[in-house]
């Protein structure tokens, strides 16, 4: 269980001078010490060498699992990400989706290994009803005559006083 990444891209720069990478087109995979997933993509990306730190530019997009089996989506122009630290930052506005649910905020700072989410102002949120089968009517009971044997042609004839 240790923390592993991989980046990948259409064009990838190394600037040795300050040991940072600029990545065009990039798509990030990331592994954390319990087998969760996170994906990553954007238009362009500044990285440092051990990929620790990445910032995320143009139509920025993190989708990561989460333990119980759903995942959480965050969409922005900019996201920066701390891969070591499972943690995601933006001061631009950012989409967050979660099943149904999806929150607009000014800005965001993600902390998933304390599972903390703070949003900044003004947020908006927007919960949808869970999708459930239609229910359908129950058949209609139809009264159906029974025949009694008290209630027969000799209990009918009885003698009139």
């Amino acid at each position: 269980g240790r923390f592993a990444a991989r980046i990948e891209g259409e064009v990838l720069r190394h600037f040795p001078d300050t040991d940072r990478l600029e990545i065009d087109g990039v798509r990030i995979e990331s592994v954390a010490p319990d087998g969760r997933i996170t994906r990553a993509s954007a238009r362009n990306a500044l990285s440092n060498s051990d990929a620790s730190e990445v910032q995320l530019i143009g139509d920025a997009r993190v989708v990561s699992q989460l333990g119980d089996g759903d995942q959480l989506e965050i969409d922005g122009e900019f996201l920066h990400a701390f891969l070591r630290f499972e943690r995601l930052r933006s001061h631009l506005p950012v989409k967050v989706s979660r099943g149904s649910m999806v929150t607009r905020a000014a800005g965001m700072d993600y902390d998933h290994l304390n599972s903390e989410l703070r949003l900044d102002g003004p947020v908006h949120t927007t919960l949808q009803p869970a999708v459930r089968p239609p229910v359908r009517p129950a058949a209609r009971a139809t009264a159906r005559p029974t025949t009694r044997p008290e209630a027969g042609p000799a209990a009918q004839a009885a003698p009139a006083r």
